[in-house]
């Protein structure tokens, strides 16, 4: 795994080195991830339901240009993905039994916190449009996990789960942004929307817990600044 992670450090280096030296478009990125995670019946967990949560990114964004207004554009970064599993409540279906019309506990109960901490490296195929502010982009994410945390709220401890995720995930990535400037400084914000290609979950059980059968659907909104030469400031 760490020899994976060093490859993939090595890729961005070499990738930047050759922007800065092509003097091709390079930026930073900050945004925010909004998750939520889509699964289906465990033994464990049955009846799992999974709410959206909020985080942050940030990066790097690397366009190549193969055409003037064609890209192949890079956002090497750092992404969070998580959000909170429930499930029903058995007094709640209960009381529903027993013919009372407002049941006096939630239909719900929150039992665990998934917190997954991913380096992601985007591969998009960027086309600006005729009047250069609009940009399109789709492709394919892939995410190398670094962090994994269960919170079990039942008995309140955090347990590291690296052995019950997969290492690495997949996600199909669309987006829409426009491109700004300001003082000939180019920003743009794009909108972006991923849906994972493959289960999140190793398939192993904890003793008190399960790691349920997910994939990740995130929106994104991003916000980036460009570091352009003086020909891309005049255009």
């Amino acid at each position: 795994m760490k020899a994976k992670r060093f490859l993939y450090l090595l890729l961005i280096l070499f990738l930047c080195s050759n922007a800065i030296r092509a003097q091709q478009a390079l930026g930073i990125y900050a945004g925010s991830v909004t998750n939520r995670f889509e699964g289906d019946r465990v033994s464990k967990l049955f009846d799992v339901g999974f709410r959206m949560h909020s985080s942050m990114s940030a990066g790097l964004v690397l366009d190549l240009p193969i055409k003037e207004d064609v890209y192949i554009t890079f956002i090497p970064g750092y992404k969070d993905i998580s959000g909170t599993i429930f499930e029903n409540n058995e007094e709640y279906i209960e009381q529903i039994e027993q013919g009372i019309e407002e049941p006096t506990v939630p239909k719900t109960i929150d039992i665990s916190f998934l917190e997954l901490d991913f380096v992601a490296l985007p591969v998009l195929l960027k086309i600006i449009s005729n009047n250069t502010k609009w940009q399109f982009m789709a492709g394919i994410e892939t995410q190398v996990r670094v962090k994994s945390n269960l919170d079990l709220f039942k008995i309140g401890e955090t347990i590291n789960i690296d052995s019950y995720v997969k290492p690495i995930n997949f996600s199909a990535i669309f987006g829409l942004g426009y491109r700004f400037n300001i003082k000939k400084v180019r920003f743009s914000i794009d909108l972006m929307y991923t849906q994972g290609l493959n289960n999140l979950s190793s398939g192993q059980e904890l003793p008190n817990a399960s790691v349920p059968r997910v994939k990740s659907t995130t929106g994104e909104t991003k916000l980036t600044w460009y570091f352009l030469n003086k020909k891309q400031k005049s255009k």
